[in-house]
């Protein structure tokens, strides 16, 4: 992977059902409704569990965000990384189903990720952590939306 743009990653962390998706669908809708945002690629995969996991790239305050709702196993950060390398991401944002890997935390997770990428350009690193109760579907936490704008 040729990573060269991206500068940020941040991880929305949490068990399945607490509300991860929700809230980067959220945050992708906040961004999609402002002026002096451009929407430059939004693709939908199929999902087992919610009918379709996105991955959006906007340019926001002059820089090219990527965010990535999909986040259930390593295939799917792969896919993140691999969708902010096509857009020329500078910010990544994604979802993390932490639990799947096992005894590792999220920040080992991706120390390991941008050591085997080579990714020295990473100069931020945020996660963010979603552990709650189950929400129902369709549930958002609007402060965790608000955070995470404000994040990018």
């Amino acid at each position: 992977m040729n990573l060269t743009t991206l500068k940020s990653i941040i991880v929305l962390n949490g068990h399945a059902n607490s509300g991860k998706t929700a809230i980067l669908n959220a945050l992708c809708c906040k961004l999609s409704n402002m002026v002096n945002v451009s929407i430059n690629q939004n693709e939908i995969e199929p999902s087992r569990t919610n009918g379709g996991d996105q991955r959006f790239a906007v340019v926001y305050k002059a820089r090219k965000i990527a965010i990535c709702t999909a986040g259930d196993d390593a295939n799917c950060v792969i896919k993140a990384f691999k969708y902010a390398e096509k857009v020329g991401a500078e910010v990544l944002v994604m979802a993390l189903s932490i639990h799947l890997w096992g005894y590792k935390t999220a920040e080992l997770v991706f120390d390991e990720i941008i050591t085997y990428y080579q990714l020295s350009n990473i100069v931020d690193k945020t996660i963010s952590t979603t552990y709650a109760p189950p929400k129902p579907k369709g549930y958002v936490d609007n402060a965790k939306v608000q955070a995470l704008f404000t994040k990018i």
